[in-house]
């Protein structure tokens, strides 16, 4: 076992003290011959078990067995994620319910034997468990997976890291949910028949996600703890609402939940920091686009009389108003203190007079569409950036690149929004 290996075991007891569990991740992979070759040892010796103590009447079908390995090379997999990330183990769901429903989004390996597959894992001692509960009066509590001591040495004993292990792509990569109704609202995942349309999308996310997989993206954060983010993180899904032309933005991939400062101090992109670059303004450009009007000068918050010290206030306004399929009666959550102290509706009639061109789209609930034009720049945008081996990483409305990539990304931003809406954008350097 190596130094840093040690270091590892050693620290695994008071790390996992402050850590929580997860979601156990069933597209974890193997991307190595080392850990292809460990997680086919480890698949070998559940199968001896299993022949040992609780052999089977019948040999599995092919079919069985295919998906029995697939099962076990996730599973495994994320156990080792978790050994080599000093985790805190893994939170899985054991009703049977969870694996009858079928549809695009699950794995198709995914199938109630996964709990057979637990047991097996538990009684051949190379897990712990504890049973999850369920609670009449309020959230119901997961199993919760570790780890066993015997089966953390056998990881760091072979020398795996977590570049050995992956994040595979989704089983599906356009994912159509159903609107929220309201704040709390979980929406729902909708099925879909495939068009054209969505055919486009899924080849468009497909070469995006090549090109994202084979690129040389990293992340380097001395001062976190090791393995709290997983670089191998990188498919990318659309996600749109109620239909197909309403938002589809991209999510996905580890540099999208990370908060700027660290973004910018960890993810490295061809071994170099990254330069952010965003659309200004995007939401109020696309509404103007829209009805075919040119936007005014200066910054589209700065609503006169207050000028540039609500700013951010009325940006998120502006939004709701463009969301809202009704007349906004009250502040948004969170602007109390960023918005002028005068009542709602006074304010959104500011708004409209600073913004004639686009009033007509106020309170027609326009702005799931405007997402999706924005969406399709961004995927234009990707394209393009690919065309040119430039790897780049999307946030939204907001792209990174490799310092040295910057100058010639801001060149096709530019001319891709252009081409897009017939307006000139403003671009942003984070």
């Amino acid at each position: 076992m190596s130094h840093k290996q040690k270091g590892v075991a050693a620290n695994m007891a008071s790390c996992n003290e402050s850590k929580s569990p997860r979601f156990i991740n069933y597209q974890r992979a193997t991307a190595s011959e080392k850990s292809q070759a460990f997680v086919a040892d480890m698949i070998q010796s559940l199968l001896t078990y299993e022949a040992a103590y609780a052999p089977r009447v019948r040999s599995r079908k092919q079919k069985d067995q295919w998906n029995f390995e697939k099962q076990a090379t996730a599973i495994i997999s994320d156990l080792c994620q978790d050994v080599l990330s000093d985790g805190a183990g893994l939170l899985v769901q054991r009703s049977h319910r969870v694996f009858q429903s079928r549809s695009r989004y699950q794995q198709p390996f995914l199938t109630k034997k996964v709990i057979d597959l637990i047991n097996l894992l538990v009684a051949a001692g190379k897990v712990s468990q504890t049973l999850g509960e369920r609670n009449p009066f309020g959230r119901n509590t997961a199993t919760l997976l570790k780890p066993t001591k015997a089966f953390a040495q056998s990881v760091l004993s072979s020398e795996l890291s977590l570049s050995d292990f992956r994040k595979a792509a989704p089983q599906e990569t356009i994912i159509l949910k159903a609107a929220k109704g309201d704040y709390w609202d979980d929406p729902k995942l909708l099925s879909y028949s495939d068009s054209e349309l969505t055919n486009r999308y899924r080849r468009e996310m497909r070469l995006i996600n090549e090109w994202l997989a084979e690129s040389d993206i990293g992340f380097e954060y001395p001062w976190m703890i090791e393995g709290s983010v997983d670089s191998s993180d990188r498919c990318l899904s659309r996600i749109f609402v109620g239909s197909f032309d309403q938002c589809g933005r991209l999510y996905g991939g580890f540099w999208q939940p990370l908060k700027k400062d660290v973004r910018k101090a960890g993810v490295r992109i061809k071994g170099q920091p990254v330069t952010v670059l965003d659309f200004g303004q995007m939401i109020v450009r696309l509404a103007y686009a829209r009805v075919g009007a040119e936007p005014p000068e200066g910054d589209a918050y700065a609503i006169k009389p207050f000028g540039e010290r609500y700013r951010e206030g009325f940006k998120t306004l502006i939004s709701a108003m463009l969301f809202s399929a009704k007349p906004i009666t009250k502040k948004p959550k969170g602007t109390g203190e960023k918005l002028p102290k005068q009542k709602a509706e006074v304010l959104c009639q500011r708004i409209a007079e600073a913004h004639p061109a686009i009033s007509s789209l106020f309170h027609t609930g326009v702005g799931l569409q405007l997402m999706h034009h924005e969406s399709e720049i961004l995927v234009e945008l990707m394209l393009q950036l690919r065309s040119m081996s430039i790897p780049a990483l999307p946030i939204h409305d907001a792209v990174a690149v490799a310092d040295t990539d910057a100058n010639a990304t801001r060149e096709v931003m530019m001319s891709t929004f252009l081409r897009r809406t017939g307006i000139t954008p403003i671009i942003r350097y984070e």
